[in-house]
């Protein structure tokens, strides 16, 4: 846990990485915001974001802590984190300069992990802002135009780091189960299932084909 006798010191960036040097959590953070820093908001004027890492506490492998993990987002200069049991998932609020973007904050996570972990990367780290997220989830194909005659219960959506090639997609058609339905939208997988568990959208060698 943390203590409350000891100040983090400042740290320096390294080269090329927007986050300072990761530190197993042993105190309390303190942030200072400069008067030159500036909020980067999508355009609805959010600046509250949400992380999902892929490829941490999977199976006893890659373990970190919620404490060290939010020590993470505090050292790339993020604040009022939060996290969502030991899932990877992190609600956070972030003030950007003009040399940070999603992408670069992306990295700087998915790079202190890296450190924290010995070399063990995380699968994944997705950032976006919160509006983008219920804007995604709105857009669901499956919502907007439900499948007809079909059983399916249950929705779900994947984020990709990147859009998959086509001839990928194609790939991941044949992978499909009977009944199972899915659409690919830029980097969004909308599923439309009967069960999660049994599905081979959910099985290794669909994400392996990724």
């Amino acid at each position: 846990g943390h203590s409350t006798a000891d100040i983090m010191p400042k740290r320096t960036k390294s080269e090329g990485s927007t986050c300072a040097k990761p530190k197993r959590a042993k105190s309390i953070h303190t942030e200072e915001k400069s008067e030159t820093e500036k909020e980067e908001k999508d355009e609805s004027g959010d600046n509250h974001l949400v992380a999902f890492i892929r490829g941490i506490n999977v199976g006893g492998s890659n373990s970190i802590s919620m404490v060290d993990l939010k020590s993470i987002f505090r050292d790339c200069g993020c604040n009022d984190v939060k996290t969502y049991i030991q899932s990877g998932n992190v609600v956070f609020k972030k003030e950007f300069d003009d040399q940070t973007t999603l992408e670069t904050l992306s990295q700087g996570i998915k790079d202190g992990l890296d450190q924290f972990l010995n070399g063990k990367k995380p699968s994944s780290v997705v950032i976006l802002f919160r509006s983008q997220l219920k804007d995604w989830m709105d857009e669901n194909p499956f919502i907007l135009n439900p499948p007809e005659n079909t059983s399916q219960k249950y929705l779900y959506m994947g984020i990709f780091e990147s859009e998959p090639a086509k001839d990928v997609v194609e790939k991941l058609r044949g992978l499909s189960s009977e009944g199972d339905a899915f659409e690919i939208v830029d980097r969004r997988l909308y599923m439309h299932l009967h069960t999660f568990a049994k599905s081979k959208v959910n099985s290794a060698s669909f994400v392996k084909n990724l």
